[in-house]
């Protein structure tokens, strides 16, 4: 049964840094977002300004991430929660009057806002990789390999040090890893007016798989379904109801669709809260009848 709207804004899941975010929040500057989006007494999901991850795809992989000054101006609101499924958008959609300019953007209350700066919290070290890595901060603070790091054992155990500068102490998060997806659901059509089972062979216990579909951001909206349960539970059920308001939003039609399995570990630092996340993820092709 559906829940009340939930207004506390809540960050999508994502898996690139820079010009990834373009197509969601609109500029090629925008926040690396973070995994996962915890809502929580210590580090609620707009709290979580420093976002590091592992990736990996079967062949290859890298790490990524950023520790920001600030939330994104273009927080989402949970505007519909049915199951294990939240559908985000904005309610109003944000119209500035005259339009914001560049690298400004429009945000909730018709503001003009600013982007958070990405911070230098010195040079990171992460164990548990072959070979261990150091990563120095890059183009506008940004931080990633550039060559891949080799694959995530979904056995092994991987700790991010990060040395901190002001305003953010140091701190240490270590995470386990995971397993790329073998077998899924990788090509699903979607009937309006009905559910969509999206399946996977379970491989990590602990572990927790997210689908996210987003509208088609050509009809202008941001909006987005994000669907999440365990790793073991081997499927997820995307109810009709979210998915309609994923249409309506893009107009009848749909953007990207990815299936993702992620672990992640989250703390309160001195500088709102820090989050390093292991995660594989596959796009799905939807095709809407």
């Amino acid at each position: 049964m559906d829940r009340d709207p939930d207004v506390r804004p809540r960050l999508p899941i994502a898996a690139a840094i820079a010009c990834a975010l373009a197509a969601r929040l609109l500029a090629c500057d925008g926040p690396v977002e973070p995994f996962p989006p915890v809502d929580g007494d210590d580090c609620p999901s707009d709290e979580l300004w420093g976002n590091f991850s592992l990736w990996t795809d079967g062949v290859e992989g890298g790490f990524e991430g950023a520790y920001f000054d600030g939330p994104s101006p273009l927080l989402q609101q949970s505007l519909l929660i049915s199951g294990d499924c939240v559908f985000h958008g904005f309610d109003p959609m944000p119209h500035c009057e005259p339009g914001c300019d560049p690298p400004l953007v429009c945000g909730v209350g018709d503001v003009c806002l600013d982007w958070p700066a990405a911070l230098d919290v010195g040079t990171l070290e992460i164990a548990g990789t072959t070979p261990p890595l150091t990563v120095e901060p890059g183009f506008e603070n940004r931080y990633y390999t550039d060559t891949f790091a080799g694959l995530i054992d979904p056995d092994g155990t991987y700790t991010l040090t990060v040395p901190g500068s002001s305003p953010v102490d140091p701190f240490t998060l270590t995470v386990g890893g995971v397993s790329p997806f073998a077998d899924h659901s990788s090509a699903v059509t979607l009937t309006p007016g009905s559910s969509l089972d999206i399946h996977w062979t379970p491989a990590d216990d602990g572990a927790q798989v997210v689908v996210e579909v987003g509208a088609d951001h050509h009809a202008g909206t941001n909006a987005y379904a994000r669907c999440e349960t365990t790793d073991a539970a081997g499927q997820l059920t995307i109810p009709a109801t979210v998915l309609d308001r994923v249409l309506a939003a893009g107009a009848g039609g749909l953007g990207s669709t990815t299936l993702v399995r992620y672990r992640a570990s989250t703390t309160p630092t001195t500088h709102a809260c820090a989050t390093f996340a292991t995660y594989t993820k596959e796009w799905l092709d939807v095709t809407v009848e």
